[in-house]
């Protein structure tokens, strides 16, 4: 990333801003990739234990 390292070289960003991007980049990095898989996960199980339902009621007198 040319931007990001050009922020972190030019002096007239505040060292605030700089450990601003250093802390938040990754965190929001990490929560989005956790979303990510926690949707995932949540489709997968909503495939199973819907078909597993669908099965016990087709099958039930």
């Amino acid at each position: 990333m040319p931007g990001l390292k050009t922020m972190m070289i030019d002096s007239n960003v505040s060292w605030l801003e700089k450990i601003g991007t250093i802390i938040l980049l990754p965190i929001l990095l990490i929560f989005g990739f956790g979303v990510l898989l926690w949707w995932l996960v949540l489709q997968y199980w909503k495939a199973v234990v819907g078909s597993r339902v669908f099965r016990e009621n087709l099958f039930e007198d």
